[in-house]
């Protein structure tokens, strides 16, 4: 018939069409999204890097700060004591980090250096000696980069002016080696065109681990929000860099001294990862649409060759076939003889039989030599019942074990009257472990293995249904550890986790298998004990408890030593509930604390 094949040939290439262009928009908003998303990741980077940074710029400003402080304390002591400060102040920093510590006096003129004798050297005309004899207050300069007349090296001034009786007498400096500084820095970056870059507090480039000496003396001047609004104290933006044109992904940090430390990661760099794989995408995609295009294609040619029916029924009988080889779950068809005369390659991949082996034996191969072999025969029988259901446990020829469920329907008689039995079997065995892992973890805990708070309430609600039946009594000892903080602040979590552990077991080993042993959490413990009458073994379980847990304790070759304070609680004297009792033990237990430790209250 023409008409149905012409419309099923126009609704694949509809949906043709409409999956290459959802599978195309899709992909190229994936990769959008990824190339947005490290940008983010990068901005984050950036602003951690400079911060990071920043704290330890800060930190050699500080120690700077403190030489030069020292070292203006001495000067009106004579030049001796100058001598000795400047030697001490100078002792602990970095080998070519300091270039010299000098002062200059009330007229501009150098006074001191720490290399020795210079010449006669005006420096009054600097800016931060400016800076500094204008100011009212005690403040740290830190200046641009400058060419030492003494040392013809590059230099940050880090400076603090002298005052006598509160008028102007000179300044204390320092110069600091800005290539050292910035070879620094530049052992910190991820990338090499990544830059980390000092600012002050007006814009000025101090200090750049990149390309840094090209843009001293030029007076280099950053606009950015960091200069424009000084109450933020971080950000980030995206920008070309003004020093060399690349673009990239800043991230910038101020400093408690007022400087800003920028992290600058090249945006080419941060992406090319995504990009090379953009490309590698969209090669693949191309390539998955050509030979998806040559896919529906020849689908088309092959309806267009379909026209005869009994094609169509061969194609339909392959595909149903097909489905049955490639469903995930085995399918085994049994007569009434009890014996396979059917399967699929899903039934040989869970049972690890081939298809030969299975055909005309028993379903009881599927467990082997074992007792549930017995179980599967028995839901297999299905007479007087149009479907049953359950699961077996079956056993590979390698001895592996598994746990499948059997879907088995009686199918409708032959010309002889007999009856076989299609059988669907799925391999449970992971989901059946997960839901004995969950009910695991919802009642036991992780750490030690006993039952947690909710199976201690759920037991200790049974004891006293019992004992509330029977007239018995029931026994609650809540126990902490005394001491346990200090060894765990000691030694470590690690250590505390496996010190926990062994005080578990010699819980254990104390108490009786109906007694329960569960853990609250940290180093709470509660004991259950179904007892009558209850009041002596009451305390003499408390008190060998305590004897027990007083005994060293040995982990990884540490001898350590705690003890124990338990309170003590009945059922149905002290409470009526699972969790009065708790509570009244737990009170007991804070009685015996205070008592001294390392005893027991009842």
């Amino acid at each position: 018939m023409p008409w149905p094949l012409n419309t099923i040939r126009a609704a694949i290439v509809v949906l043709t069409l409409f999956a290459l262009v959802f599978g195309w928009s899709d992909m190229l908003r994936s990769m959008d999204q990824t190339e947005a998303a490290t940008v983010e990741r990068a901005r984050h980077q950036a602003r951690g890097q400079a911060k990071a940074v920043g704290e330890l710029v800060q930190a050699r400003l500080d120690s700077l700060d403190l030489a030069i402080r020292s070292v203006r304390a001495a000067v009106s002591d004579g030049h001796a004591a100058i001598e000795r400060q400047t030697r001490l102040a100078l002792q602990d920093m970095p080998s070519n980090f300091v270039l010299q510590l000098f002062i200059i006096d009330h007229d501009g003129y150098l006074s001191y250096s720490s290399l020795g004798p210079s010449p006669r050297n005006y420096l009054g005309d600097r800016d931060y000696y400016a800076r500094l004899a204008d100011a009212e207050d005690d403040i740290l300069v830190v200046s641009e980069p400058v060419l030492g007349r003494l040392t013809q090296r590059w230099s940050i001034q880090v400076a603090r002016s002298i005052r006598d009786n509160g008028v102007f007498a000179g300044v204390v400096s320092i110069a600091v080696s800005v290539e050292t500084w910035a070879e620094t820095l530049a052992q910190l970056e991820p990338g090499r065109r990544d830059t980390l870059t000092l600012v002050g507090r007006d814009g000025e480039l101090l200090m750049r681990s990149l390309s840094g000496p090209e843009h001293y003396g030029k007076q280099l001047r950053l606009r950015r929000d960091f200069i424009d609004q000084p109450a933020l104290m971080e950000g980030d933006y995206l920008a070309e860099s003004v020093a060399d044109g690349v673009s990239r992904i800043f991230g910038w940090s101020r400093l408690s001294s007022g400087l800003v430390m920028v992290s600058g990661l090249a945006l080419d760099d941060v992406l090319a990862p995504v990009r090379k794989a953009r490309e590698q995408g969209i090669t693949r995609g191309v390539f998955l649409s050509i030979f998806f295009l040559l896919a529906v294609s020849g689908l088309l040619y092959a309806l267009a060759r379909s026209a005869q029916v009994m094609r169509r029924l061969a194609v339909r009988e392959a595909r149903t076939r097909n489905l049955v080889d490639n469903m995930a779950e085995g399918i085994m068809v049994v007569d009434d003889a009890m014996r396979i005369v059917a399967s699929n390659p899903a039934l040989c991949e869970i049972s690890g039989h081939t298809e030969e082996v299975l055909h005309g034996a028993s379903p009881a191969m599927l467990c082997g030599e074992t007792t549930a072999a017995d179980d599967l025969l028995a839901l297999l029988d299905v007479e007087g019942e149009d479907m049953r259901g359950g699961d077996f446990v079956g056993m590979r020829p390698d001895g592996a074990r598994y746990i499948a469920h059997a879907r088995v329907t009686r199918m409708s008689s032959d010309e002889g009257g007999r009856h076989k039995r299609l059988v669907l079997v799925a391999d449970v065995t992971e989901s059946r472990r997960e839901a004995d892992d969950i009910w695991r973890r919802a009642n036991f805990d992780m750490l030690t293995g006993l039952p947690n708070r909710a199976l201690l309430l759920d037991r200790l609600e049974r004891m006293i249904l019992h004992a509330r039946r029977e007239g018995s009594e029931v026994i609650a000892l809540f126990v902490d550890l005394d001491l346990f903080k200090p060894i765990n602040d000691r030694f470590g979590h690690a250590f505390g986790d496996r010190l926990l552990c062994q005080v578990a077991r010699r819980l254990e080993q104390l108490f009786r298998s109906e007694d329960t042993v569960g853990r609250l959490g940290g180093d709470e413990f509660v004991v259950l004990i179904p007892a009558s009458p209850a009041r002596d073994l009451a305390g003499q379980s408390a008190q060998k408890l305590v004897d027990r847990l007083s005994e060293p304790f040995e982990i990884d070759g540490e001898v350590v030593s705690i003890s124990a304070s338990v309170g003590v609680a009945f059922y149905p004297r002290d409470a009526e509930t699972p969790a009065d009792l708790i509570a009244e033990a737990d009170a007991a237990m804070y009685r015996a604390k205070h008592a001294g430790r390392a005893t027991w209250r009842a």
